[in-house]
């Protein structure tokens, strides 16, 4: 149950941290929270969405966490730097 409840309040964060909430291209399909080979969750995007946020050049880092009856989860949005 808490690893179900810190990947929903993931992708709820990362909807408001784009400022969109539960509005189109933002679905909970289209939204992951993966993680890494060291444990790191991270937000893997598909479709419109993944489309939608990387035409506006965008990185988010999210992390989780729960404590008995709660789970906690903040992402970060943040425009790539350029490249050069």
């Amino acid at each position: 149950m808490r690893y179900l409840a810190t990947r929903f309040s993931a992708k709820e964060a990362f909807s408001k941290a784009i400022g969109m909430g539960m509005r189109m291209p933002m679905t909970w399909r289209l939204c992951e929270v993966g993680k890494l080979a060291s444990g790191q969750p991270v937000i893997v995007l598909h479709g419109v969405l993944k489309e939608w946020f990387e035409a506006r050049g965008l990185s988010a880092h999210v992390t989780v966490t729960d404590e008995s009856d709660y789970a906690a989860s903040f992402v970060v949005v943040e425009k790539k730097a350029p490249t050069t």
